[in-house]
């Protein structure tokens, strides 16, 4: 899942009702700045963690847990959003 924001933020996300873990890519522009690898699943809402990038970004990428290591992505890969 992309989620798109209209400027720069530090969102936080967390994993409440999600079914299965996964890889959270923090993404500037067109460049990937980091990311969360592996995040599990919480059971209960006092479980939860909350998850931030630790530079103001514009898009983030939900992926299934592993992609960021099969695909080798590493920060400063280049990113195309769209055509």
């Amino acid at each position: 899942m992309l989620f798109v924001f209209d400027g720069y933020y530090i969102p936080t996300f967390v994993m409440r009702d999600m079914l299965f873990s996964i890889d959270i890519i923090w993404i500037k522009d067109d460049m990937v700045v980091g990311f969360e690898k592996n995040m599990p699943r919480s059971e209960l809402d006092k479980d939860l963690i909350a998850y931030q990038p630790k530079n103001f970004i514009n898009y983030v990428l939900e992926v299934n847990a592993g992609f960021v290591e099969q695909n080798n992505i590493k920060i400063g890969d280049k990113v195309v959003i769209g055509n």
